[in-house]
């Protein structure tokens, strides 16, 4: 898992079971992910999604222009326990 992603979401199993998460909210990092693959933008994102820091949202537009294959990532994701 990338260093950005550990950095600003966590695992809640109390909260959410073994779906990662934007820390401190019920946000799955996959569901941010799809969005922002659906071509959802930063302040698209801040707008509905207030509960996520705005650095947070930053962090995860540049990781996703880093990879070279966001459907991989996602699959990968939803396949993590």
């Amino acid at each position: 898992m990338s260093e950005i992603l550990n950095q600003y979401t966590e695992l809640s199993p109390e909260v959410t079971g073994e779906v990662r998460v934007f820390k401190g909210t019920r946000v799955s990092a996959w569901f941010v992910l799809t969005l922002i693959e659906a071509g959802w933008s930063q302040e698209d994102m801040a707008k509905h999604y207030d509960s996520i820091q705005p650095e947070a949202i930053a962090a995860v537009f540049q990781w996703c222009e880093e990879q070279q294959n966001l459907r991989a990532v996602l699959d990968a994701l939803r396949e993590v326990p």
